[in-house]
């Protein structure tokens, strides 16, 4: 202990402090993470919990969007190795615990980061020539996982996660600077990876693009030879491998949704205000700690605080450690986007692809990491052989940053002023989700329910709650199926929300929507009358709702998806007795048309047919690539249905209809990732035994 102790106690402290600034959100019921976490990662981990607890995988969610591929969605964090850890302790625990386990998700990457930045600072030491002191670089991982970046996005749990990798990419383009090393070639190519799967693509860019300039800067200021950019290219290659599991499926769902288009309504690419600029050394000068009658933009990017302490120690290390004050520079203008001359000429001309995925206020993230780093050298360069100084300079650093951010309203809230999220109830009733779940499942598979002027939390949480809907909250929902919601419903076509205007439409009804919730003091469903009242909602039934699955004997074949969605917004159509698709259309005779659902999972659906003719079969579950089918154990394809949905035919007879879902390509991709993963252990667990044998 007397040689392992002081290795390992400045990182105890760092912990330490990471517990204490977020003491409230961690150890009492009283305090939680704000905004994101319980209203969008929450459910996503829960259903990722309860699928695994009922011994399935997580393909498919069938409770969104009439269906949509939740294994593709990067923000799920399912192929992220860092979630595992509390996808496993929600497993032993419940779903109901999942708040907890992302709160402490959030404090451990915080660490994390901070600990990382500690090490490449004692890694760099005083001119880079020696081991840096331990104060120093104490201090330098305090202000990254306590200053600006963590303590305003907590909410943004991708972004946290792919945060606290960036200081390990840089650590790992520092050791690259001069020679290959197969294991530091392993941990940046691990950095870039774990950066890339936390599921956070603007912070995944940003990071990305500090790291290029840091590397830049190395090879600008004479600090490392040009040969470093192709080890960075090489490392980079092997995290794309290592990452292909989750990559693979994630590029195939943006190409398919609506985030691919999202580059075309513009905006103006966004960015932290200038006037930002001051809170580096008043944190609150734009009142944003008392949101209460705060009126402004985004509050959380109006905080960029690092202590002033530490932001004096920083400009002491400027001009000495120029390549580490590139990436800072650099990261400052990509953050501040467009509010910038430089950066609002550069967002007009970048592809829309790249616009999409664009937010530049993630560059904080890389900025703050500048800082911390700078900070670190200039306590360095001035405390020497001082260690005392050193320690004290890091107490006080610690002081301020807990002083200005800690308990703040932009990462604390009060548990009694939150909307209430849990998997057991719906925002604090226990018997509204209770009922719900009843009605719907008054048929097999369940009814769908769709929320009129009432919360959105009925969309974005309806795989947790297991209630199923029509909607839903994602900026990846498919692009297809949003074309057909269009004829029912309203909204932006950036957004993802979109609440139903024409409750009459027939597509409702062939959609399976059942029953309208909405709060009692809405009059949008006026029409409708009250089934059930629940505590605040009222329950409307639409009794000409159809099943999931039923027969036709009319296809109408159309050119594309534009006459497809006008052909079922005319007035002559009736979904239950003819359908559209792209191509040629079909026609059968069948009178007698019975359908059993034998089995219906998220992944995998089995229906007995029985009809005295030809006849279509229609559902109303979403195509996507990897359903598959089978007539009878022979495949059969999967027709393109009403627009976005699986259908396909029947001849007569008595049948058995089995559909499943089989991501395409994942098993090579999964197989890739593996390999590089592979790889990475023994080079990793190599090198570090090397150079073990070499001291």
């Amino acid at each position: 202990m007397r040689r392992v102790w002081p290795r390992i106690a400045p990182l105890v402290i760092l912990l330490a402090q990471v517990l204490f600034f977020y003491r409230r959100v961690l150890f009492t019921k009283k305090y939680l993470l704000p905004y994101d976490i319980s209203d969008y990662h929450l459910p996503l981990a829960s259903y990722i919990v309860d699928s695994f607890r009922r011994g399935e995988f997580p393909w498919w969610d069938p409770y969104t969007y009439c269906g949509v591929p939740f294994f593709a969605n990067l923000q799920t964090q399912l192929f992220y190795p860092g979630a595992w850890p509390f996808f496993l302790l929600g497993y032993l625990t419940g779903p109901e615990r999942m708040q907890d386990w992302l709160e402490g998700q959030v404090a451990l990457h915080v660490w994390l980061g901070g600990a990382i930045t500690y090490g490449f600072l004692r890694a760099m030491g005083p001119l880079a020539y020696a081991r840096g002191s331990a104060s120093a670089a104490l201090l330098g991982g305090s202000i990254y996982a306590l200053g600006a970046f963590f303590t305003s996005q907590t909410q943004h749990l991708g972004a946290v996660c792919g945060a606290a990798w960036i200081p390990l990419v840089w650590w790992g383009i520092w050791e690259l600077r001069n020679a290959w090393k197969w294991r530091w070639a392993a941990l940046t190519a691990a950095g870039l990876a774990l950066m890339e799967m936390a599921g956070f693509p603007a912070l995944t860019g940003a990071g990305v693009l500090a790291s290029l300039c840091f590397g830049f800067g190395l090879i600008l200021f004479r600090q490392a030879g040009w040969r470093v950019a192709a080890f960075v290219g090489l490392a980079g290659l092997w995290a794309a491998a290592m990452a292909m599991v989750q990559l693979w499926p994630s590029l195939e769902l943006a190409s398919l949704s609506a985030s691919a288009e999202r580059g075309k309504w513009g905006g103006d690419g966004g960015g932290v205000p200038i006037r930002a600029l001051v809170s580096m050394i008043l944190p609150n000068h734009f009142r944003i700690f008392d949101l209460t009658n705060y009126q402004g933009p985004n509050p959380t990017f109006l905080y960029l605080y690092c202590s002033v302490a530490g932001l004096g120690l920083a400009a002491v290390s400027f001009l000495r450690y120029k390549p580490v004050a590139l990436a800072t520079i650099a990261s400052g203008l990509f953050m501040l986007g467009t509010q910038t001359p430089i950066g609002a000429a550069l967002y007009k001309v970048i592809p829309e692809v790249v616009k999409s995925p664009f937010y530049a206020e993630f560059g904080m993230a890389p900025f703050v990491l500048g800082v911390a780093v700078l900070a670190g050298l200039g306590a360095e360069t001035l405390v020497g052989n001082r260690p005392g100084w050193g320690w004290g300079l890091a107490a006080v650093v610690f002081a301020e940053l807990t002083w200005a951010g800690s308990g703040s309203m932009i990462n604390t809230m009060r548990a009694e002023q939150a909307i209430p999220r849990r998997s057991g109830h719906f925002e604090g009733s226990e018997e509204t989700l209770r009922r719900m779940q009843q009605l719907t499942r008054t048929a097999r598979p369940a009814w769908r329910v769709e929320a009129v002027d009432d919360s959105a939390y009925w969309a974005s949480a309806a795989a947790m709650f297991r209630v199923p809907t029509a909607n839903g909250n994602d900026p990846l929902a498919l692009r297809r199926y949003l074309e057909v919601r269009r004829i029912f419903a309203e909204g932006a076509p950036w957004m993802r929300y979109w609440e139903v205007t024409q409750p009459n439409s027939p597509v409702l009804d062939y959609l399976s929507v059942r029953y309208f919730v909405s709060w009692q003091t809405s009059k949008k469903l006026g029409g409708l009358p009250i089934l059930e009242r629940l505590p605040g909602h009222d329950v409307r039934e639409n009794q000409d709702a159809l099943p999931r699955f039923f027969l036709v004997n009319q296809v109408r074949g159309v050119k594309n998806l534009h006459e497809v969605v006008a052909a079922m917004k005319g007035e002559d159509f009736r979904p239950r007795e003819w359908a559209v698709v792209e191509g040629e259309g079909v026609r059968g005779s069948s009178e007698k048309q019975i359908i059993w659902v034998n089995e219906y999972r998220p992944n995998r659906v089995e229906l007995a047919v029985e009809a005295n003719g030809p006849a279509f079969l229609v559902t109303s579950d979403v195509m996507y690539p990897g359903w598959r089918a089978e007539l009878d154990g022979r495949k059969i394809e999967l027709r393109v249905t009403n627009g976005a949905f699986r259908g396909l035919e029947i001849p007569s007879g008595n049948h058995k209809v089995v559909m499943w879902f089989s991501p395409r390509g994942l098993w090579l991709a999964a197989a890739l990732s593996l390999f590089a993963w592979v790889l990475f252990v023994a080079k990793w667990y190599g090198g570090k035994r090397n150079i073990q044998g070499e001291s």
